[in-house]
């Protein structure tokens, strides 16, 4: 019977991440492990070096969603065509940010989800998650700035959130904390219709540890407390983007604050968050203004 190894020995081994395994697993069907009673994944010797192979080529440039199910012989192949190629140096920025917008936008402007898919994937290799989250931030700013221009039309506005709420939520379904971490709740209150930076802060806290539930946009604030008191979550996170003037939002924060525990927190971000100003302070939300500030909001409530 050939050997079977763990998902943490082909990490080891590889290089790779849990979640990118899992990814390169789930959507590109590049390696298929075997499933034990109990879901865990188990891999031969033939896939880890598929795996490595993989990640080799998409240091050096290939797209994944074109050579995940190569034969190995291909896959050697290419690499050895690539040889002459420098890798990038480890956490570095092999192509710079302003590549990485440029990119992404060629990918939007052509209106190709795959592209863009695999340009996103590529960052995480070369850069990493926090990386990545932090400039699709950037990048949501970026589009909605074009838009207004008049340089992106509203299919390519929709096209790119879409395909970044695909990256987001895969990114937050492939993270697997333990049963014990944290829960967050992540959504939008009502009447705020604008759910990427929800999907944004969700994968955010999944990278610190947190487990996040999902729960939409434009929940009422009935809805978002019954949810935190049946799943015991830990804290609430909201997004408010748009409308910046809502006269029936601070009524509803006041009404969550209250049908909340009194020990879950209320973290609020968002590009219009600062027109609450009043009202936040009212039910005391713990105020967010970046992403790196979210995850260090979480890291102090779990002390």
């Amino acid at each position: 019977m050939r050997p079977l190894h763990s998902l943490k020995l082909v990490c080891q081994r590889t290089g790779l991440s849990p979640q990118l395994v899992r990814t390169w697993e789930k959507r590109y069907a590049a390696v298929t492990p075997v499933r034990t009673d109990t879901h865990r994944r188990l891999y031969s010797e033939e896939e880890i070096t598929r795996l490595d192979l993989l990640h080799q080529l998409t240091r050096k440039g290939h797209a994944i969603s074109r050579i995940a199910t190569l034969p190995e012989a291909e896959l050697r192949r290419l690499l050895e065509s690539a040889a002459n190629l420098p890798l990038p140096a480890a956490g570095g920025h092999p192509k710079g940010d302003g590549d990485f917008f440029e990119d992404t936008f060629v990918a939007i402007e052509s209106l190709d989800t795959s592209a863009l898919l695999d340009r996103l994937q590529q960052a995480v290799l070369q850069n990493g998650h926090s990386w990545v989250l932090e400039n699709i931030a950037r990048l949501t700013g970026q589009i909605g700035d074009r838009w207004r221009s008049g340089s992106l039309r509203i299919a390519h506005e929709h096209l790119a959130t879409a395909a970044l709420r695909i990256f987001l939520g895969g990114f937050i379904q492939d993270s697997k904390p333990g049963p014990s971490a944290p829960l967050l709740l992540v959504c939008t209150p009502a009447g705020q219709h604008h759910d990427l930076g929800a999907f944004l802060a969700g994968a955010a806290a999944c990278n610190v540890g947190w487990r996040v539930s999902f729960l939409g946009a434009s929940l009422p604030s009935e809805e978002i407390a019954a949810a935190a008191i049946t799943t015991r979550a830990k804290a609430v996170a909201l997004s408010i983007i748009y409308p910046a003037d809502d006269p029936n939002l601070p009524r509803e924060l006041e009404k969550l604050r209250n049908l909340l525990p009194s020990g879950v927190p209320v973290l609020i971000g968002g590009r219009s968050a600062s027109s609450y100003h009043a009202s936040l302070e009212r039910i005391k939300a713990l105020p967010v203004t970046s992403l790196s500030g979210l995850q260090q909001v979480l890291e102090d409530i779990c002390r």
